[in-house]
C-alpha cells in the first residue's frame, strides 16, 4: 500500500512562528498558470518524510491552485511520485517561489 503523501501548510507554521512573509504573500497574488512554485511533500512511513519540491501551475481558482509536478523527489517515502502527477494546493501551502534556471515545460 502506498503511503499517503500530504503537502505541508506552511503559513501555519509562519503564523505560529509569528512569520509575515509579506513579499511573498504579493509574489503569490500574481502568479499565472505556467508559473513554478515549490511545495514541501509529507510522506508518512515508519518516520515523517520531507522534500521541497517544484511544481508547475496549471490552474487557479481563487486561492486554489492545481500543478503537475516538475522534478522527481529523491526521498524514499516520496519516491513513487512521477513527474507530471497532479497536486492540489492553496496559496497557504506555498514554500517559496524558485529561483534561476527552472525545467522547460510541456
Amino acid at each position: 500500500m502506498k503511503s499517503p503523501v500530504e503537502i505541508e501548510d506552511i503559513e501555519q507554521l509562519r503564523r505560529r512562528a509569528a512569520i509575515d512573509d509579506v513579499e511573498l504573500r504579493e509574489a503569490i497574488n500574481g502568479l499565472r498558470a505556467g508559473d513554478y512554485v515549490k511545495l514541501t511533500l509529507l510522506a508518512h512511513a515508519k518516520a515523517v518524510t520531507s522534500e521541497t519540491v517544484l511544481v508547475r501551475i496549471t490552474r487557479i481558482k481563487g486561492s486554489d491552485f492545481r500543478g503537475k509536478l516538475a522534478v522527481r523527489p529523491a526521498s524514499p517515502g516520496l519516491s513513487d511520485l512521477q513527474i507530471g502527477a497532479l497536486l492540489t494546493f492553496t496559496a497557504d501551502h506555498i514554500h517559496s517561489l524558485p529561483k534561476g534556471r527552472l525545467p522547460d515545460g510541456p
